[in-house]
């Protein structure tokens, strides 16, 4: 069931400072995000003062253009927030590690590294 717009509200404020807090530790402009998002500047800054939600495929490009996780730009939940220290580490590189092929190396990295742990 699709939330009020009085319950959206307070949900798309908290969404919109997730959003502003990513851009600007990202050292984006406004502007320049609206362009990477295909939407206009008066959009883009609605979507931040929480006055207008997010399109699914927005959130999908916001996610990927951060290096975040949907859950992130939608709850402000990371995907390590209940994991042992050590595991919020590797999760935290992983998701930021922008090219595929060493993704790939670093997860086949721990997962040998944890088989021969598991052998100990």
């Amino acid at each position: 069931m699709m939330p009020s717009e009085k319950e959206a509200k307070p949900i798309n404020m908290a969404i919109g400072k997730r959003v502003q807090e990513l851009r600007k530790c990202h050292n984006i402009t406004q502007e320049k995000l609206a362009i990477m998002l295909n939407i206009s500047h008066r959009h883009m800054a609605n979507i931040e003062a929480g006055t207008r939600g997010l399109t699914i495929e927005n959130a999908k490009d916001l996610a990927d253009i951060f290096s975040e996780t949907l859950d992130y730009i939608y709850r402000g939940k990371t995907m390590s927030q209940n994991m042992p220290p050590i595991c919020q580490l590797v999760a935290n590189t992983i998701v930021h590690i922008q090219d595929e092929e060493q993704k790939d190396l670093y997860i086949d990295t721990i997962l040998n590294l944890s088989n021969m742990m598991l052998k100990l």
